[in-house]
């Protein structure tokens, strides 16, 4: 490749990208760019993930309300189980992406209950155990639980955005 060719082509580079990093001008000098320097973009990146946190928690918090919804409604265990199917998937991205706390340690363990009960009700169907009293009041319990374990948990969604939203 010429020399000029080389030249040309980097200021073709140039032009595309560093309007790509930043579009704030730098009034001091006419016709710079001002970019970003090392810390703003880190703390961008941060922010962006506690964002994308934040989003996933809320969507796990959504899909639980839909299981716990579904039970004071009534649903079938067919549609139980795709509740807590597509919950268990939402709350998986969460956990993912949400930092070791008491919000991930939460979210899982309400998952664990609705999986727990999902099975119990498979194996009543299968073993013809659907009027047992026992297990009806387990089911019942393990419900009344989860009904106290949804406000800890949205309290605790409801403030990591609130705090996400005063560091902005």
């Amino acid at each position: 490749m010429s020399k000029k060719l080389r030249v040309f082509t980097g200021l073709i580079l140039m032009a595309t990208i560093l309007p790509c990093c930043s579009n704030k001008r730098d009034n001091t000098q006419p016709g710079t760019l001002k970019v970003p320097d090392a810390t703003s973009l880190e703390a961008s990146k941060v922010q962006k993930k506690t964002d994308a946190a934040n989003d996933s928690a809320q969507r796990a918090l959504r899909a639980i309300r839909k299981i716990a919804a579904g039970t004071k409604v009534g649903v079938s265990r067919q549609q139980y189980s795709q509740l807590v199917i597509d919950a268990q998937a939402e709350v998986d991205e969460a956990t993912d992406k949400l930092p070791d706390g008491e919000l991930k340690v939460r979210l899982i363990e309400t998952m664990e209950i609705y999986t727990s009960v999902n099975k119990l009700w498979a194996n009543q169907i299968k073993h013809d155990q659907l009027d047992d009293p026992k297990i009806n009041q387990g089911i019942q319990k393990a419900w009344q639980f989860i009904d106290e374990e949804m406000k800890r948990v949205s309290d605790l969604v409801e403030a990591q955005s609130s705090k996400t939203e005063k560091t902005n």
